[in-house]
């Protein structure tokens, strides 16, 4: 599936990512151009907007500002920008003539997707671009913006707001913000919001558990700082000198299973309670002294199990264990271990969710493999 990216995302050291009172003549408000300077003086940004290899002025700076610039649009399909981006206007379009800041032929050469709870009709403009108003939640949002990008890339433009929704979806893939050593004092800011999930979904506390992070400082001062997705299904395999049958029911029968625990996360599981297909539920206890209930959501006898863990009589935050079983010859078969926290809704488990790696795993299957090759 085609990636969700931020680009040349620029904020003040005090947070802001545009300043106040933006009107048609300044797009970042009081922030002027201050935020942008660093991008504006690339080879990049020069030769995309001046004639000539070099534009009036130059080259244009290199080295990390530029690389940084350069990856703006290689690989994006479609945008998704907020309405403030847009233009300056609130509320119903007073004025369906403007057309954004970016003059007959704007930079994106894709179709645009502006959010806005006053959809308008399509505006096609010269060199590919074609905005299109969208009232929509950011899943729908991105929806139309990947049947538009085909194989592509879906590229979120910002402003803030736009920004925080999507990582409050959970729906980056990776953001690249450059933070710019000015203090602007006033604006809005990228990073506020609460600091527990909400029904805009996920907060920003937390969000390096959900993203590995570098940083690099380019030659103007500017940290710029890239945000990689976690990978949130983590696998391991081995074979096991034993039969399908005899694997599996010591991974169906949860009385057994803290006898093979890598995670060493389980104290026990009362006797009685082998499952036998979806919808089955059973209990288990941690080694912290609380109670797991793990509802069966795939079956496949001898072949594949999994299930999904919640706290008793509250719903699953999302996470999966899955087993599947390969049969092989001589009586030997492959088993995978898989933890799948894609779906994990609840921030004060990212933590563990982070910490559980193919090494854990793995060494679940290795102690399966003691208990039934010692048989």
């Amino acid at each position: 599936m085609s990636s969700v990216r931020v680009h040349n995302f620029a904020v003040s050291l005090d947070g802001y990512a545009t300043g106040e009172g933006q009107s048609m003549d300044q797009p970042f408000g009081h922030a002027g151009d201050r935020l942008m300077r660093w991008y504006t003086a690339t080879r990049t940004f020069r030769s995309m907007h001046s004639p000539g290899p070099d534009g009036p002025d130059g080259a244009g700076s290199t080295g990390v500002d530029d690389a940084m610039a350069a990856a703006w649009s290689r690989g994006v399909g479609a945008e998704i920008m907020g309405r403030n981006k847009f233009g300056p206007q609130r509320g119903p379009w007073s004025d369906e003539e403007w057309q954004g800041w970016w003059g007959d032929a704007p930079p994106f050469h894709t179709p645009v997707f502006v959010l806005t709870h006053h959809p308008r009709p399509s505006v096609e403009m010269a060199g590919g671009t074609t905005f299109h108003f969208l009232d929509a939640t950011p899943a729908e949002a991105l929806r139309a913006a990947r049947a538009a990008a085909g194989d592509l890339d879906v590229r979120i433009g910002g402003g803030p707001t736009t920004v925080r929704e999507f990582l409050a979806a959970d729906l980056i893939d990776t953001m690249h913000i450059a933070m710019v050593p000015i203090v602007l004092g006033g604006g809005v800011r990228l990073w506020d919001g609460p600091g527990e999930r909400s029904d805009e979904g996920l907060s920003l506390s937390g969000l390096e558990n959900r993203f590995d992070i570098e940083s690099v400082t380019g030659a103007s001062g500017v940290t710029h700082l890239m945000f990689t997705r976690v990978p949130r299904v983590v696998s391991a395999s081995r074979e096991i000198g034993a039969d399908a049958a005899t694997v599996f029911e010591l991974i169906a029968d949860p009385a057994q299973q803290p006898r093979w625990d890598g995670n060493d996360n389980l104290v026990e599981a009362a006797p009685g309670q082998r499952v036998h297909g979806v919808g089955g539920v059973f209990t288990t206890t941690l080694t912290t002294g609380a109670t797991r209930e793990n509802r069966i959501v795939e079956f496949d006898e001898g072949r594949r199990i999994a299930w999904k863990p919640s706290e008793p009589r509250l719903p699953a935050p999302g996470h999966l264990w899955r087993w599947e079983i390969e049969p092989l010859a001589q009586g030997r078969v492959r088993v995978t271990h898989t933890y799948d926290w894609t779906a994990l809704n609840d921030p004060k488990r990212l933590i563990r969710a982070r910490a559980t790696t193919a090494d854990k795993l793995r060494a679940s299957l290795d102690r399966l493999a003691a208990l039934v090759e010692a048989r």
